[in-house]
């Protein structure tokens, strides 16, 4: 089965979050219920999420062209642009930077990378999580299973059934 890392936006999604982890942790614990405990429970798998948010954000201002700057102005006759506004004159204009126009392109190619290059950090930190908790319920298990071979045995206590008995409640610990 398949872990899948979701962005919760909310408290009623975190609440959701925790109640379907509560779930799964009723059951076995098996590796697949592990990571998936851990992608619904782990809050700095939430806060990659939510850095991508980020360059979200930067590619949507890349993609929208620059505002439009309006100008009203006033000419007195006479003076350097006299042949052109002999009498009084009333301009009004609208100006677009032209090289912000033209350099939308690219840093709309930018800002998709820089997006890409966001999307693939958050994929490896959800990965680089994924493999500490198999690693950490594959000790659990080793350590468990140690522990109920001692239990098994029916021997008398020992310092070794001790040291398994703490040994897998370390690892579990440390699973958690």
């Amino acid at each position: 089965a398949r872990a899948t890392l979701e962005w919760r936006r909310d408290p009623a999604a975190d609440e959701s979050a925790r109640a379907r982890a509560a779930e799964l942790l009723d059951g076995d614990l098996t590796i697949d219920t592990a990571v998936r405990v851990a992608f619904l429970v782990n809050p700095s798998l939430q806060v990659a999420m939510e850095q991508l948010s980020i360059p979200r954000a930067r590619l949507v201002g890349a993609m929208t062209p620059p505002n439009p700057v309006g100008v009203i102005g006033s000419r007195k006759p006479g003076g350097d642009m006299a042949a052109f506004y002999p009498e009084r004159a009333i301009s009004i204009g609208v100006l677009v930077s032209l090289i912000e126009l033209l350099s939308m392109p690219d840093l709309v190619a930018i800002a998709r990378l820089d997006l890409e290059r966001a999307r693939y950090e958050t994929a490896q930190v959800a990965v680089t999580h994924a493999a500490k908790v198999v690693e950490a319920w594959l000790d659990y298990s080793s350590a468990l299973a140690t522990w109920q071979l001692y239990q098994d045995s029916g021997a008398p206590l020992s310092r070794e059934s001790i040291e398994a008995e703490l040994d897998a409640a370390t690892t579990r610990a440390k699973l958690g």
